[in-house]
């Protein structure tokens, strides 16, 4: 696993100066994204084709985080087994 601080030897200005970066990028992004839409409205294949590739990249990017998640989980319960061997 990788070696770095850990949570508590970080400062909180950092980790809130990391929050506010990522709602930022978040609603930038939607702004785009309801922009887009706005802007194809007239051309109904298009949108639909926007939608589509939006809805598969939203699905996309969840099974990325279950992945992730299971993955976290998985290796600490492999590290407790290998423990109590």
């Amino acid at each position: 696993m990788a070696a770095g601080p850990s949570i508590t030897a970080i400062e909180g200005w950092r980790v809130a100066l990391l929050l506010v970066g990522f709602v930022i990028i978040t609603l930038t992004f939607e702004h785009t994204i309801e922009h887009v839409e706005k802007r194809l409205k007239k051309r109904k294949g298009l949108l639909t084709a926007f939608r589509a590739l939006k809805n598969e990249l939203l699905y996309l990017g969840f099974l990325s985080l279950i992945l992730s998640v299971t993955q976290l989980v998985a290796g600490r319960r492999g590290a407790d087994w290998e423990l109590k061997a």
